[in-house]
């Protein structure tokens, strides 16, 4: 009989990885690859900035809609309910860098 290990996640660590500024550009870099197409490069591009400045999670970014963007203050404002955040732990408002804050402009206005 094998013997099984226990996958008890209070037991585990989580490691944290974290890019460097250059990973972060190469990726960016790739995304305005000729590899695709024009459209797809703005959109891909974006949504590394986004998630690089905000740290969202795969499952809050697909939620996200144009709504929840304040890109007209200083600095750019996210806001967060609280249905689309892990655990639901009440409604957030995060603050945009100003470069997120232009390339969701940018974004926005080529959309």
């Amino acid at each position: 009989m094998a013997e099984t290990t226990s996958r008890n996640p209070a037991t585990q660590k989580q490691a944290k990885t974290w890019l460097t500024p250059e990973q972060i550009e190469r990726i960016r870099d790739a995304c305005l690859s000729e590899t695709f197409a024009t459209y797809l490069q703005d959109c891909n591009e974006t949504l590394i900035v986004l998630l690089t400045d905000t740290g969202l999670r795969a499952s809050e970014l697909v939620a996200l809609n144009w709504a929840y963007l304040n890109l007209d203050v200083e600095p750019g404002e996210l806001y967060l309910p609280s249905e689309i955040q892990k655990g639901n732990p009440g409604a957030s408002y995060l603050d945009l860098a100003d470069e997120t804050r232009r390339q969701l402009r940018r974004y926005r206005n080529r959309v």
